[in-house]
């Protein structure tokens, strides 16, 4: 059996899934990069039963709506959220009833959108309320969806972008993947359709 797991090559953003699950431990992409925009890939992770979707692929672009391109928002929506819906779909048909289990990463920032956020903030305000009612559509089936709202998380790209930034405040990659792997697990049975900040102190 397998959890399946969608992630992005762009700024290497994969690298923060370091999981411990019972007696297993597994890196996720560790040190994969890319260029911005280059698409998703799937790797799939032999744990227990398939019976869930980590869905991490993303990226970001910081650009004002008055500079910059329509093109931009076109491909934020691609990567950020038309990923998830492809994911979710093929995944759907496979997932047990009771115990399957869909994880999405929404972003924090995309609660209140600051400039230059406006097409990275619409495409994860997107991932949101497909998380909403997803959830509602397979509550029925015992099947828990989910999504995780981090703030900046401490990759080594987000050092080189922000270098005078107190990176002590940042959400580390293993606090993340903490969350993740509680969600997946039976204890979170009763919770369907959260919004979860995972903001560390920024």
């Amino acid at each position: 059996g397998l959890i399946a797991v969608t992630a992005s090559v762009d700024y290497g953003c994969a690298t923060f899934m370091n999981v411990t699950f019972g007696a297993f431990n597994f890196n996720l992409f560790n040190g994969v990069s890319g260029d911005f925009f280059s698409g998703t890939f799937w790797l799939f992770v032999i744990i227990l039963a398939f019976h869930a979707l980590v869905n991490i692929a993303g990226g970001f672009r910081w650009e004002t709506v008055s500079d910059g391109s329509l093109d931009t928002w076109n491909s934020l929506y691609e990567l950020n959220l038309r990923t998830v819906v492809a994911s979710c779909r093929a995944a759907l048909p496979h997932l047990p009833s009771e115990r399957g289990r869909i994880i999405n990463i929404g972003a924090n920032g995309a609660q209140k959108a600051a400039a230059g956020m406006g097409a990275y903030a619409a495409s994860k305000a997107g991932v949101a309320r497909l998380t909403e009612a997803l959830a509602e559509e397979l509550k029925d089936r015992g099947i828990t969806v989910n999504a995780l709202l981090p703030s900046i998380i401490d990759t080594p790209a987000n050092r080189a972008d922000m270098p005078k930034a107190d990176f002590g405040k940042w959400v580390k990659p293993e606090q993340l993947a903490d969350v993740i792997v509680f969600l997946l697990s039976s204890k979170s049975q009763a919770i369907t359709g959260a919004l979860l900040p995972v903001t560390g102190r920024v």
